[in-house]
């Protein structure tokens, strides 16, 4: 993840990008990035990477919150099919994904980890 947190702008860069969400006070609720895959199959793919909220507002919609917000500014960029994975024991987070209408699908990385789960969600229209 340190690689990453340096390539911020390489990762996320357009059509890619990256949320922040805060509350109106200014404290930092949570992040979401998308990462441009290119086009497959004649369509724009994003990843979905690094949902992460913080504890004090889980359980109240800050998650679903930063996911809608992400596809959102995907479908206004042009992508057509969002992809994530996640691991087995993120009960919660399959639990989210799958209650937004992601799919279990096959992998979308050459060498995938064994036991993470893939899924994705094509966008309305696209």
């Amino acid at each position: 993840m340190e690689d990453e947190l340096v390539q911020l702008a390489s990762i996320y860069g357009s059509p890619g990008f990256l949320l922040l969400a805060s509350t109106e006070t200014g404290d930092r609720v949570g992040c979401v990035g998308l990462r441009s895959l290119g086009t497959i199959d004649g369509m724009l793919v994003g990843e979905m990477r690094r949902l992460f909220v913080r504890d004090e507002f889980r359980g109240v919609g800050a998650g679903r919150a930063l996911v809608d917000m992400m596809r959102s500014e995907a479908y206004g960029n042009r992508f057509g099919r969002i992809v994530l994975n996640t691991l087995p024991e993120m009960v919660s987070a399959q639990t989210l994904y799958t209650s937004i209408g992601f799919e279990s699908s096959r992998p979308h990385v050459d060498e995938p980890a064994e036991g993470t789960l893939y899924f994705a969600l094509d966008l309305p229209g696209k």
